[in-house]
């Protein structure tokens, strides 16, 4: 092992004689630089590999080449021997680890990068032998058909990669769409027509993947020959065709789908080739006879409303309103049209109680950022509750409307409601009250809230009643915080309670160590099994606060009590306790 690092040791004497002479460097940092290669290249020498010393080592000569680039820019022959360097780390790590994609994806990327000056050979051999590997991955496949489209531009090629890539992922979309969008950016060469009919025969066999009577697939079918309309929209040439796809699109009970009417809808907006003839003339037409922004807007919402009162789903809403959300993004044209068409949605979905709870609480967001009138919201907050009475968030979003506007008796009317409403999973609801209580120092409804949070017997309250202890400690003292704690502790004790009422024990002026003891004794009688920490805990308090010679005791306690795979961890952090090398 050590002869083969001597010899690579050796190869880069020039390297460092490069570094002398240019004086990039001192004799100081050239001699760090040769110790940390050595150190990597006797981990490389191991007989056991792991792909972590390839990769620090491989970081570790990124970084001293942008260290000399940023000393001097104009030094090249350093530059260039360090990137040959990393490119046979590279060639090391991916022939020893060939399974592994993410390690080829990165060779890829460094590669392809401006840092790696490399010509397209190495880049396309690195290809060919990311996919002997990795053929089953059409990931793989379509970057090495992309990079030879923009940067090798070799049709040939392409073409090879793709009939090769269809052969082993023949149901896989996004190949048979980059070959159609290869055979439509050749119509100049080669000509339209011969273009179209190549591009209806790679439509046909792309059609078989799908059987269309199995509702799935027939969602995947639609959504392929949407993104194949898409690239076909592109070229005026292709009409028939587009119209051929459309007309298929509205066989096989996709009128029935939502998605069927949701790409409609979307078509009408973008001004692309639909069914309406009529409309299709307009377009072919000239610019005086171009629709308007408005015109589309228009018909694309009509597409909607008409799917709506045939399809009232949901799915189907949500379709609409997120179409119009997406053109409220862009405002600078049409506000006023754009901004109704987005309200009549979101009002028409409410009425219909088919908006799903993500947009109720977006059309809220919209409301709170606009200034819409208090009543307003308050009502929209009601109807969403109306449709979804068991949203948290609906709730939440209640309670925190009411206390920004300081109206009490809506917000414990709301708190009331929602505990009742959701039951168990109300605990971020009394969270909220609590703190809302604790900001208004309402300390005697806090104490009735404190008596009602202690007897909750789900794990949920679980963090709710951490920050009771805490909040019964500032309040009330640390006196009522260990009876809170006792009580908690009863009803659905966990970890965290006994950890934070030891905090609070540490943390008074006088701790009693009796009871700061009996919290730490519980803790690890009932948790000591799995977790080494409470054991850790309770003989650093021995040794710091309480009885030193008690520490010994526990520790053998400690032992005893821990399964067998957390026993060595507790023995190494006890030694490291006893010999100082941590604080207790």
């Amino acid at each position: 092992m050590s002869e083969r690092v001597e010899m690579r040791m050796e190869q880069s004497i020039p390297e460092y004689e490069q570094m002398r002479v240019t004086k990039i460097f001192d004799n100081n940092e050239i001699n760090n630089i040769i110790r940390q290669r050595e150190q990597f290249e006797y981990k490389l020498a191991r007989q056991q590999k792991e792909v972590v010393d390839y990769l620090d080592y491989i970081r570790y000569e990124r970084s001293l080449m942008m260290l000399v680039k940023g000393r001097n820019y104009k030094e090249h022959k350093l530059i260039n021997l360090i990137v040959q360097r990393i490119k046979g780390l590279y060639n090391q790590l991916t022939k020893r680890f060939p399974s592994r994609k993410p390690l080829w994806d990165e060779y890829f990327n460094f590669l392809t990068s401006k840092q790696s000056k490399s010509d397209n050979s190495e880049i396309s051999a690195l290809l060919d032998n990311m996919l002997m590997h990795h053929r089953h991955n059409v990931e793989v496949w379509l970057k090495y058909i992309k990079w030879e489209r923009a940067i090798q531009m070799n049709e040939k090629k392409v073409r090879n990669l793709l009939m090769r890539a269809l052969m082993d992922h023949k149901n896989n979309e996004d190949l048979h769409i980059e070959f159609i969008d290869v055979e439509l950016s050749n119509h100049q060469q080669v000509g339209e027509q011969v273009v179209l009919d190549r591009v209806m025969l790679l439509y046909n066999n792309a059609k078989l993947v799908y059987n269309e009577e199995k509702p799935a697939e027939r969602m995947k079918s639609l959504s392929f020959k949407a993104a194949i309309l898409d690239k076909l929209g592109k070229f005026s040439f292709t009409k028939e065709i587009q119209l051929k796809i459309l007309d298929d699109m509205q066989s096989n009970k996709n009128c029935e789908t939502e998605l069927f009417w949701h790409i409609m809808a979307r078509r009408e907006l973008n001004g692309q080739i639909t069914l309406d003839q009529e409309r299709n003339k307009r377009l072919e037409g000239n610019s005086s006879a171009y629709e308007s922004e408005r015109v589309k807007i228009q018909r694309c919402v009509n597409v909607y409303k008409g799917a709506t009162s045939k399809i009232n789903t949901v799915q189907m809403w949500t379709f609409y309103i997120r179409t119009m959300l997406e053109l409220n993004e862009n405002v600078k044209t049409l506000p006023i049209l754009k901004r109704s068409m987005l309200g009549c949605a979101f009002k028409a979905a409410f009425a219909a109680k088919k908006i799903s709870e993500l947009l109720c609480l977006q059309y809220l967001v919209i409301m709170f950022g606009t200034g819409a009138a208090d009543n307003v919201i308050s009502n929209i907050i009601d109807e969403s509750l109306d449709i979804y009475p068991n949203s948290i968030s609906l709730w939440e979003t209640k309670m925190k409307f009411y206390i920004d506007h300081k109206d009490e008796a809506k917000v414990k009317e709301t708190f009331t409601n929602a505990k009742r409403k959701l039951g168990n999973e109300s605990h971020s609801i009394w969270s909220l009250y609590l703190k809302y209580l604790f900001a208004l120092n309402k300390k005697d409804e806090m104490k009735k809230l404190f008596e009602e949070i202690v007897l909750q017997p789900h794990a949920n309250f679980a963090s709710l009643k951490v920050d009771s202890i805490d909040f019964t400690a500032t309040l009330f003292g640390v006196n009522e915080a260990r009876k809170f704690f006792r009580d908690a502790i009863l009803a659905f004790p966990c970890l965290e309670m006994y950890n934070k009422m030891s905090e609070i024990e540490e943390l008074q002026v006088k701790p009693d160590v009796n009871s700061w003891r009996k919290c730490l004794y519980l803790a690890s009688m009932n948790y000591g099994a799995d977790n080494v920490d409470v054991w850790l805990n309770f003989v650093k308090f021995e040794l710091k606060h309480g009885d030193p010679k008690r520490a010994s005791g526990i520790a053998e306690q400690a032992v005893k009590t821990l399964k067998k795979e957390h026993v060595d961890a507790f023995i190494f952090s006890r030694d490291a306790l006893q010999q100082g090398m941590v604080a207790p």
